[in-house]
């Protein structure tokens, strides 16, 4: 590695390191500072000796030392110097760009870089340098998957709660979950068809449960389609989605589900067969769930992925029409992870999410699922979303995090406001009945998709939890803007976030654009979804102040979102 005028460690020094780093943080940063400086390739020893670095690195207690203390500099070159590397791409290259991004998400780097504007901006140089390595390295939701259950594989991924017990599921065990359902997955769909997993589609028709998550895991880090039909969809709206896809599986939660589509089953050539997860039907076009899982059989093939390719399509609920099929790509599904790490960079390997928002929405699925996934956080399934067993599991599993339509802060405010009085009673004690109702260890919080008086927010901001407004659509995977950390403006809806572009078209218009925002709608020219310069039109008019905080005004359509979250239609 030494040119001349230039010091720079060899290959020796380099896999010195892999022996001392966990007692020497310093070396490694040394190693990373030193490798551009040379400007010149590794050899394919030298590259596979700092992979065996950056694994070592990815061991949490040392990742969140090494990433509170490396200089942003130097950690900003090293990924430059990747991203050149990566132009004539080794495995071993590739390798280390997925550790280098592994490292990204730890807090104690993000809460220093947090508002830093080379780092916010999709159109600054290190947030695209994030975006450039995960599309040059194929930094896919599998590898992602992979390296969590790597690092935490001992650690709880899901609880789920029934009554006072709580099951939990390591990472270990989720994982030999999914791998068992991706077998069976990719077993029946050579069953009933001659394409490949990759080009299948398979179709959920289910109600939040363990089952949903896991089987959702499967698909996406298995390379396999499937279709998020809402589960209060109508069988009209069924019908539709269904001859659309010509999905030839689907798997239904239950016979209130399977009803459904028993009614319309004569309409559905291409639908071949249906898995029950709940219970038996006689029909012998549906198999039982244990039936299902018999057909896993071990593949010879990992199914590639590719990180531009579709990964899922979410449908809409239709309630200003037909439903609309949202098609997104492993970028979408990742690189939004990182960026939402970004905008809130406290959150972390120790938080816990108490999660009720359905798996079939983006803000459950990707903020709260894979958010999850991403960080290394435990989700904890809400039993349901009564005002009692809300409370009753918050006070379980005492979550850190907890991300809700209004009407759920609204009940929670209610419930503490009914045990106190927050014009009298002293502030400690208020504090000490908001903490004894959630757990005392509710720190972060999201309100969305509907609208919350000021003084609601305000009022958990003052006793300790920092309760965020947003903003959102799904074609956006989730979250277009958030009010930043500690910067709360009453009846906004905060700023763009990481990796979005906004804009006011000429009416008030928000327009949008950004890796994350989706491919296009199933089975719809993009020509008549995005503007010419490929901006997506919101259908929400906004007014914009100086420092980029938005206010919605007004929406093009006659469509709002109630306190519920529910798309209302005058």
């Amino acid at each position: 590695m030494e040119k001349s005028g230039t010091s720079g460690p060899g290959r020796e020094g380099i896999i010195e390191n892999t022996i001392s780093i966990n007692e020497q943080p310093d070396s490694f940063a040394e190693t990373l500072r030193q490798i551009p400086l040379a400007k010149k390739s590794l050899s394919s020893d030298e590259a596979e000796a700092l992979l065996k670095v950056f694994i070592a690195a990815a061991q949490p207690s040392f990742a969140k030392q090494f990433m509170g203390a490396v200089d942003k500099e130097v950690y900003f070159n090293f990924g430059n110097y990747l991203n050149l590397q990566l132009n004539k791409p080794t495995k071993a290259f590739i390798n280390v760009a997925h550790e280098y991004l592994n490292l990204f998400r730890f807090p104690s780097f993000l809460r220093r870089i947090y508002d830093e504007k080379t780092w916010e901006s999709l159109t600054c140089l290190p947030a695209r340098q994030v975006h450039e390595l995960i599309l040059k390295s194929n930094y896919n939701t599998r590898v992602l998957f992979n390296q969590r259950l790597r690092d935490y594989k001992n650690k709880t991924l899901f609880k789920v709660i029934n009554g006072n017990r709580v099951t939990e599921y390591s990472w270990e065990k989720s994982a030999g979950i999914i791998q068992n359902y991706q077998q069976a997955l990719c077993s029946l769909v050579q069953t009933v068809e001659t394409s490949s997993p990759g080009q299948s589609k398979i179709a959920f028709l289910l109600d939040n449960c363990l089952d949903m998550a896991l089987l959702d895991l499967a698909c996406l880090t298995g390379g396999i389609v499937n279709m998020m039909i809402p589960g209060n969809s109508v069988t009209e709206h069924i019908r539709f989605i269904m001859k659309q896809s010509k999905a030839s599986l689907l798997i239904a939660h239950d016979e209130k589900q399977l009803s459904k589509i028993k009614s319309i089953k004569n309409e559905l050539p291409e639908l071949k067969t249906v898995v029950l997860l709940e219970g038996n039907s006689g029909e012998d076009w549906v198999i039982n769930f244990a039936d299902f899982l018999r057909k896993a059989k071990p593949q010879t093939d990992d199914q590639e992925i590719d990180i531009n390719a579709l990964a899922t399509i979410m449908y809409t609920s239709g309630t200003t029409g037909e439903p609309k099929g949202i098609m997104f790509s492993q970028t979408n599904i990742v690189y939004k992870r990182f960026c939402r790490a970004m905008a809130i960079p406290e959150i972390g390997d120790e938080d816990r999410f108490i999660c009720f928002l359905p798996l079939y929405h983006t803000f459950g699925r990707y903020l709260e699922m894979m958010g999850s996934v991403f960080w290394a956080s435990e989700y904890c399934f809400l039993e349901n979303p009564s005002v009692e067993a809300m409370i009753s599991n918050m006070q379980l599993v005492k979550p850190t995090v907890f991300i809700s339509i209004p009407k759920k802060w609204m009940q929670l405010y209610e419930y503490i406001t009914s045990k106190v009085d927050i014009e009298v009673d002293e502030d400690q004690k208020i504090k000490s009945e908001l903490d004894k109702a959630t757990g005392g260890e509710l720190k972060w919080g999201l309100s969305a998709a509907g609208y919350l008086p000021p003084d609601i927010f305000q009022f958990f901001q003052k006793y300790g939890v920092e309760l965020m407004s947003g903003f959102g659509m799904t074609e956006a995977t989730g979250g277009i803007t958030m009010t930043p950390w500690g910067n709360y403006k009453p009846n906004s809806l905060g700023k763009a976030l990481p990796g979005i572009e906004i804009k006011l078209g000429d009416d008030g218009e928000i327009l949008v654009k950004g890796p994350y925002v989706m491919i296009g709608y199933y089975e719809i020219e993009n020509s008549e979804t995005f503007t010419e310069d490929g901006w997506l039109p919101t259908g929400d008019i906004m007014k914009m102040d100086k420092e980029g905080f938005i206010q919605i005004i007004d929406r093009k359509k006659e469509i709002y979102k109630n306190i519920k979250g529910e798309t209302i239609a005058p």
